[in-house]
């Protein structure tokens, strides 16, 4: 039996793994963003995919083999995808889930929000998850005192946008008995970057009380309002600067998350140019560059898009910028980018 997570840029190891596990006789379940989006595909390498989120559908499907079922009418009892039937999207009550699982080894970062109340253009997230749901507050907090109780001591959240946490202010407050102990508390950097609206002064002068980290990851996109309409981000290439003066003036590094690449339709060059030129001032304000390459991921309203060529121009400038204060997996994704839209029509041999 396989569980098999996977991310759309795993795609080709993740098809890799489920062609060998049924090879050996292993029944598999795809689950996570790439099967989700293209359950039917993906049927052609596993046996069984779970849509969206996996919790209810897995303890469904566990329960039924412990009843004696075979694997494949556990999966249609679960609400998997398979040859026969139909998947069921399962909504989670994340206050029924622990955030974490110490008797298994399994801890990390502390999932606060699931989902994303923005549905940015590009972004896998929302449809993946639906409607966003907080973590309750008590959960949060006792998460932390058995992280720090098994001598973990650096604390760190999930979210779409820290601040966009109803009980942020409140959870950093009850943290402080534990860092005065030792812990540290790292929020607003990966793995939950903030949204420029919610960088306010006061909002900055909470975290510098109540946190370690000194870098703040902000998710900026673009430095055009005309493709930050189109990719629905909700905040204007004004907003965003304003937001990164207040950090680096409160003391903090500050990551700018930029995407790169977007198809012509949504960014035509000139927009790209603005974008350039906005980015290239962040950096002489003192921010640094995290830059990603646009991927059409499945599932999303950009999905059949290809990413734009710039002109060489463009493109030396580009790389000047990020060359020297830019950071990212944008190369690999930008390899990556033009083989997202196909995917293998047979696995490479009879499996099962």
């Amino acid at each position: 039996m396989l569980f098999l997570p996977v991310m759309s840029t795993q795609r080709e190891a993740g098809l890799d793994t489920a062609e060998a596990a049924r090879g050996r006789g292993a029944f598999v379940v795809a689950g996570g963003p790439d099967p989700s989006a293209l359950p039917q595909k993906w049927l052609k390498y596993a046996d069984a995919v779970c849509v969206g989120e996996g919790e209810v559908g897995v303890e469904r499907f566990v329960g039924a083999l412990l009843d004696g079922r075979e694997p494949i009418e556990a999966a249609q009892i679960a609400g998997f995808a398979t040859g026969v039937s139909q998947p069921e999207v399962h909504r989670t009550d994340i206050r029924r889930v622990p955030p974490l699982a110490l008797r298994f080894g399994v801890c990390g970062a502390i999932e606060l929000t699931r989902s994303c109340p923005n549905a940015c253009a590009f972004c896998q997230t929302p449809k993946l998850f639906g409607p966003p749901r907080h973590r309750p507050l008590e959960s949060v907090l006792e998460a932390c005192r058995q992280m720090f109780a098994h001598n973990m001591r650096d604390l760190r959240f999930i979210a779409p946008n820290a601040l966009g946490y109803p009980y942020w202010r409140q959870l950093l407050e009850a943290l402080q008995p534990l860092r005065r102990k030792g812990a540290r508390v790292f929020f607003g950097s990966f793995p939950s970057e903030v949204r420029p609206e919610s960088l306010t002064p006061d909002n900055l002068k909470i975290l510098k009380q109540c946190c370690d980290n000194r870098r703040l990851v902000v998710g900026v996109q673009s430095g055009s309002d005309a493709t930050l309409k189109r990719l629905r981000r909700g905040h204007t290439a004004a907003q965003a600067e304003a937001a990164i003066r207040h950090a680096l003036e409160a003391g903090f590094a500050v990551e700018a998350d930029f995407i790169f690449g977007f198809p012509e339709e949504v960014e035509p060059e000139e927009e790209l140019e603005r974008s350039l030129l906005f980015a290239e001032r962040l950096v002489e304000l003192g921010a640094k560059i995290h830059a990603h390459w646009f991927l059409p991921l499945p599932g999303t309203d950009m999905s059949g898009m290809r990413p734009c060529r710039p002109s060489e121009r463009l493109e030396r400038r580009l790389e000047r910028l990020l060359g020297r204060a830019g950071s990212g997996n944008w190369r690999r994704q930008r390899q990556l980018a033009d083989k997202l839209p196909l995917f293998p029509t047979h696995p490479s041999h009879s499996a099962g």
